[in-house]
């Protein structure tokens, strides 16, 4: 995994979460507070958890109806709860495909997130914060979890073998949307059954997302400014054999083969894992502005994300924009504007296999390569090109080399304006009609110099 955040001794927390009447509780968010760590209790009400400091830590129980609880830790290895009913909770207002409905009408099967759930700890994409919070919900990150690199959403499983399985996105009534930042949704509804997404026809097979961002409020207006840092790190590297531990081996197998003469160990004592992971990087710097009156209210944000990865020159930048405008025109007559922007620049290091990775087979990716190159080898020769002198086992690249000589850069935008007007016929009776424009562009270059000796030499390299 490319993702983790510094670790201390886990413990596990296992327990049941009960009602009042001592019935198991199925899909309870069960969440270590102020984390990215999160479940949901099975059908039996059972959970188990990973607690990085169980004298400090808080759990956080929460299931739609029921008040949320928080139990601090203290050291216990079993916590078993008993969730009371709140029926305050049920009167709130769900997004459910054309309109909002009180959560005690829903029928269908719906799990509700909160802005404020999403903004518990950064995230690259607001997906990510949705694992742990929706019951029945997967989030991946695809292509190793390298910066920038997309999430995967799972509603109940893969639901196809070869076709996508990925929810439709629904944000603000329009179909299609990219998920904008986390700091700017006011609630996610995840919409899993058939009655539930049957308004979107096969579109819904798979689940949809609806997405509500923040809209303006009476009242003066609100300027407000979040920033976050946080690193990342590997957790736990491969105990690898050094330069003297390889050669000794190396020559225990010559023996074993009838080859008496010692393994000819090289000149250096390389920790390629070392050499290729570094201490990663997260910043966010979020800007946004709100108000309104009886007749318009607004609000616009402005978001930086830069990430750099825990694999060298690895790193994501993005800068996004968002605006919502919404008039009262008259007693019957109501329009809105939204404006999405997006940018964004992505530098990979390659951490899954192209087939690239030499004349041994086994992928081109750097932490493969790092496991496989020989550690009595040097990162340099003499004059200072690049060692490929990998003598034994596979012939492959020097992962250094790899993850600092090869140029893979992706460029993303995304531009999404979308216009609605809203005309009251009469009381409960209304007509709404939307416009929506959406643009995408994606350019990617790659690069693979003939320094590369065993990849790209014999060609002259390699640009795309």
């Amino acid at each position: 995994m490319l993702f983790a955040m510094f670790s201390y001794a886990q413990t596990t927390v296992t327990g049941k979460v009960i009602d009042e009447q001592t019935e198991p509780l199925l899909g309870v968010t069960v969440l270590i507070k102020g984390s990215s760590s999160a479940t949901t209790t099975d059908i039996d009400g059972n959970y188990s958890i990973s607690v990085a400091d169980a004298a400090t830590a808080t759990i956080v129980y929460s299931y739609v109806g029921y008040a949320t609880t928080e139990v601090p830790v203290n050291n216990q290895s079993v916590i078993n709860v008993t969730l009371k009913e709140d029926l305050a909770l049920l009167d709130q207002i769900v997004v459910v495909g054309y309109g909002g409905v009180k959560k005690s009408d829903i029928t269908g099967s719906v799990s509700s997130v909160t802005g404020k759930e999403l903004n518990a700890f950064p995230v690259l994409d607001a997906a990510q914060a949705l694992q742990g919070r929706a019951a029945g919900v997967v989030v991946q990150s695809n292509n190793g979890g390298e910066p920038g690199a997309p999430i995967n959403i799972q509603i109940r499983g893969n639901t196809s073998i070869g076709a996508s399985s990925s929810p439709l996105i629904v944000v603000d009534g329009f179909i299609g949307a990219s998920m904008p930042q986390a700091n700017d949704i006011e609630s996610m509804e995840i919409l899993k059954d058939a009655s539930a997404t049957a308004i979107y026809g096969s579109r819904g097979a798979n689940g949809v997302v609806l997405v509500t961002t923040k809209k303006g409020r009476n009242g003066k207006m609100v300027v407000e400014y979040n920033t976050n840092y946080s690193i990342q790190n590997t957790t736990n590297e491969l105990d690898l054999l050094n330069a003297d531990q390889f050669a000794a081996y190396q020559t225990q197998i010559r023996a074993n083969n009838g080859n008496t003469i010692a393994y000819p160990q090289g000149p250096a004592n390389t920790d390629w894992q070392d050499l290729i992971y570094t201490t990663g990087s997260t910043k966010t710097h979020q800007f946004s502005f709100s108000g309104g009156s009886d007749k318009i209210n607004f609000y616009a944000s402005a978001n930086y994300f830069d990430q750099e990865g825990i694999i060298i020159n690895s790193d994501f930048e993005r800068i996004t924009f968002l605006s919502n405008i919404d008039a009262q025109v008259n007693d019957k007559l109501k329009l809105g504007l939204n404006l999405f922007g997006s940018l964004g620049t992505k530098n990979g290091v390659s951490t899954q296999s192209t087939g690239l990775g030499g004349i041994g087979g086994g992928g081109d990716d750097v932490i493969s390569l790092a496991m496989r190159y020989a550690p009595d080898q040097p990162v340099f020769n003499d004059d200072g090109s690049y060692n490929s002198g990998n003598t034994v086992g596979d012939l492959v690249d020097n992962p250094f080399a790899i993850a600092t000589e090869r140029v893979d850069e992706t460029r993303e935008t995304d531009f999404r304006s979308n216009f609605y007007a809203n005309y009251e016929i009469i009381k409960g009776l209304e007509f709404k009609t939307t416009l929506g424009l959406s643009s995408e562009t994606s350019k990617q270059g790659t690069y693979s110099p003939s320094s590369l000796e065993v990849t790209a030499g014999a060609v002259g390299g390699r640009a795309a």
